[in-house]
Order: structure tokens, then C-alpha cells, then sequence
């Protein structure tokens, strides 16, 4: 595709609506026995990933069917979009929705199956699948990642925003279900996003993957995404933070802590533990300049709330004597020393490499991360993700520098995106602001500019 971005003559649009559909009611639709399943079956969870989470989703939970229904519109809406693949993406194909009925017996288009009748919907389905080209997913990956037979994994919200989360078997891919208000949100501004994704390829947003909703017969309207996990790695994420740059309200409490099945700090737990992160000076100044460019897009279409997603993980001794190092990328010396030999600009792995061979191998890849730019870190053979940005090219993250002894790998993104600066957040901001009256600057609920200032402020003070 020559442009890959839309025309910004043609970014100010309406969104095709769709008529309602279904019962009237929360539009997180999901029942409360699901909910109360996923409590039900904790016997039943099955550690498969090194980061996995929630429960997996076997055939007596009440989600089966929903799961079930999900790969097979997956499957069979994503599957006809492919021989399009070099259309030009138009606001056309923006407010574009392909709808499917898959009634028991089958149809032309939509197989025989055994579950209740229900009706799919795949937005913007040419839009979505030229941002997956985008990021490096094949159409086979998506659909054996998202409908396999190894079933998904669900896992209740996190946070107050009622969602549920589903995981695919190898943690790449993250289906999050979304009000309506969000739904048509993200619709409003899909033209925007993707001239923002296209033109930026190492932007930490969340990559979004397919936006679609399940019409269950007799049943209430499922809306959902698919997107990127910030922490698709095979090494273990031992500290996870959620940071906003607000400091009202942002202690991990006790009742979220009886409700996580791994703890997610906030931004005061964060300044409580004196956490920062150490990288080489090159790499935070790319970072940041990825942030704020991000940060300015996020702020152009009035959206704020969102927060940056911190994984930690702590290399270890064990971890240097088993990971091994593939298909490496030059590593090119910026220092005044100029650049490396050839012989020294490719980590090679030794067909019978030994513990020792392994820990000097890592070693000699985190002394080189030091001093050279993130395009040039070197990409592990256990991970398995989508194409990289220059932030996730060391086991699916970056290196830290050397502090006391220690290294640290770090997993970012921007998550949460789809909270608008609406009637409601301006109430809360009043409402806030009174009762923090002295500290209503670090409130949550600011407008787009504050938050991105702030949330910028913060992020750039936690680099050592």
C-alpha cells in the first residue's frame, strides 16, 4: 500500500450506526454466573504460560459457549477480508461493518454448529486488517493464536470498569469486552488512530487488532476488542505497575489486592518503593520522544485516563546460565570509540553451548545495550511476538543498565485509551477537585492537556 495513511481531507466524518440490537441494559454484557465461574473454576487453572493469567476455559464453564462463539466469528470474518488486502483504506472502509448470521445448520458463509444461534459483527474489517499487516500479524498467527482448540483463558477485571478479559493460549492476544459508548468511541476515531499507527511505527499505544460484537439469539450484545499484551515475553514479569501521574486515589488497596490474581501497583506504590528504571540515556531520550508523540496524539482527540503499563522482570543468575540468544540485529557502537568489528556485531548461538558460554553471551549483550540505540538490541528465540518496535527487542522489552549488580528487563505500553474528556469526567473533575481542593492538580479526572503534561512529568522523573 503506497499510503498507508488515510487522507486528514477526509479525517472529519460520522460514524455509521448501527440499530440497536438485543436487550436494553449494562453494556458489558456478561451474566453474573460467568462472572461467578471464573471464581468457581480457580481449581481448574492451568499455568500454561510463564505469565499466565485467569482461568482456563474448559467446557463446563459458562463462558464456553461465548469463547466459542468468538473464535468461530473470528475465524470465519476475519478469513474473508484477505483477498482485499491492497485496497487503500477509505472512510468508506472505516464506517464499514460486515454483519453474519450463523444459525445452527450453517449457511453459505458461516459453518454448521452446535451452539445457540447468534449474529457477528466485524468493524472496519479492511481498516483492522491493514493495521495487522502493519504490526507484523499474519493472518494464520491471529486465527491459530485466537481459536485453536487449546481453549482461552478469562480472567475477571482488574480494575472498575466492569470488562472482562480473555487471553490466548500464548498471551500474545488479549480480548477485552467494551461498553457501547466505547465501542462507537473507538469507531469515531479509527480514522485518526490509524494514520497515527501507520506514520508511527514504535508508538507505544495499544495495538488494536479487530473491534466486534456477538449477538447471542435471546441474548445481550457483546462488544470487544482484540489487542496487543504489553507483556508477551517468555520470562517471568515479577513487578507490574499501572501509572497514571496521578497520586489521589492511587494505592494498590487491600480489597483490589484480594481481587487481582497478580498484583498490579499504582503510581504511589510506585514513589513508596523508590522504583525507577534504569536504562542507557539513548534509550530513555527515544522513549520519551515516543511518549510525547503519542501523548500529543492521545491529547488531539481529547482522550485521557489512560496509563502507562510498567512490567519488571529481574534477571537472575539462573536466567544467564539457561536463556539463549538467535536472529540477532547488528549492534552498533554510537560511543566515540566507533563501531564494533563485524566479528563482535552478531550474537551467535554455539550449536553445544555450555552454562558458562550462555551467561557470558547475556552478558556481553546487556554491556552492549549500554551503549548502543534500541534499533540495534538483540531479539530473543523464545520470543514469539508480532514485529517489534525499537522498545521490544530484548526478550520483548528493554535492557536496563547495570545498578548495583543487578539487571532488569522492562515491558511498556500505553494502555486504556478509550476513555473520552466527556460530561461525565468533567463532573468528576469538579466533584474531586473539591474534595481534594489542595491537590486537584493530581486528580485523575484532568482534562487531555493536563493529563499528558503530568503523565509525561511523571514517567520522565522515574528514570534514574
Amino acid at each position: 500500500m503506497e499510503n498507508p495513511t488515510i487522507s486528514s481531507r477526509r479525517e472529519s466524518y460520522v460514524v455509521k450506526t448501527i440499530a440497536p440490537l438485543g436487550v436494553q441494559g449494562s453494556p458489558n454484557v456478561v451474566s453474573s454466573p460467568l462472572r461467578n465461574s471464573i471464581i468457581d473454576n480457580e481449581q481448574k487453572k492451568k499455568k500454561w504460560h510463564v505469565n499466565g493469567m485467569g482461568s482456563v476455559i474448559y467446557k463446563d464453564h459458562d463462558g464456553f459457549t461465548l469463547m466459542k462463539q468468538i473464535q468461530m466469528g473470528i475465524r470465519t470474518t476475519v478469513s474473508q477480508v484477505q483477498e482485499k488486502k491492497d485496497k487503500e483504506v477509505t472512510i468508506s472502509d472505516i464506517n464499514n461493518v460486515l454483519k453474519l448470521d450463523f444459525p445452527k445448520k450453517g449457511s453459505l458463509y458461516t459453518p454448521f454448529h452446535q451452539y445457540p444461534p447468534f449474529k457477528f459483527y466485524d468493524y472496519a474489517p479492511l481498516a483492522f486488517r491493514q493495521l495487522r499487516d502493519r504490526f507484523g500479524i499474519k493472518l494464520q498467527h491471529y486465527l491459530i493464536s485466537l481459536c485453536h482448540e487449546q481453549s482461552l483463558s478469562i480472567l475477571g477485571t482488574p480494575g472498575k470498569s466492569g470488562s472482562l478479559f480473555f487471553f490466548s493460549a500464548d498471551m500474545q492476544y488479549i480480548i477485552k469486552t467494551i461498553t457501547k459508548a466505547e465501542s462507537k468511541f473507538l469507531r469515531k476515531i479509527l480514522s485518526n488512530y490509524y494514520n497515527h499507527v501507520m506514520t508511527n511505527p514504535s508508538t507505544l499505544i495499544t495495538r488494536f487488532y479487530g473491534l466486534y460484537s456477538i449477538k447471542p439469539q435471546d441474548g445481550r450484545n457483546v462488544r470487544f476488542i482484540v489487542m496487543n499484551n504489553v507483556f508477551d515475553t517468555n520470562v517471568y514479569v515479577e513487578e507490574r505497575y499501572d501509572l497514571k501521574g496521578s497520586t489521589v486515589g492511587r494505592t494498590l488497596s487491600e480489597k483490589e489486592k484480594s481481587k487481582q490474581e497478580t498484583f498490579i501497583f499504582k503510581d504511589n506504590d510506585f514513589l513508596d518503593k523508590k522504583r525507577k528504571i534504569h536504562v542507557a540515556k539513548q534509550v530513555r531520550d527515544k522513549l520519551m520522544d515516543q511518549l510525547k508523540r503519542d501523548c500529543s496524539w492521545l491529547e488531539s482527540v481529547k482522550i485521557m485516563d489512560y496509563s502507562l503499563l510498567l512490567g519488571v522482570h529481574k534477571v537472575t543468575d539462573e536466567d544467564m546460565a539457561n536463556m539463549t540468544v538467535s536472529d540477532t540485529n547488528s549492534l552498533v557502537d554510537d560511543s566515540a570509540s566507533g563501531p564494533l568489528p563485524p566479528e563482535d556485531n552478531h550474537a551467535k548461538v554455539a550449536s553445544t553451548s555450555s552454562t558458562t558460554g550462555n551467561s557470558t553471551l547475556l552478558s556481553n549483550l546487556f554491556r552492549n545495550t549500554e551503549a548502543t540505540s534500541t534499533e540495534a538490541s538483540p531479539l530473543s528465540k523464545h520470543f514469539h511476538g508480532s514485529k517489534l518496535n525499537e522498545f521490544q527487542k530484548f526478550f520483548g522489552g528493554l535492557p536496563s543498565v547495570e545498578v548495583d549488580g543487578r539487571r532488569e528487563i522492562y515491558f511498556v505500553g500505553i494502555i486504556d485509551l478509550l476513555q473520552q474528556w466527556d460530561s461525565r469526567k468533567q463532573l468528576e473533575n469538579l466533584w474531586k477537585g473539591s474534595i481534594h481542593w489542595g491537590d486537584k492538580k493530581n486528580i485523575s479526572a484532568v482534562s487531555p492537556k493536563l493529563y499528558a503534561s503530568r503523565f509525561l512529568q511523571f514517567v520522565e522523573k522515574s528514570f534514574d
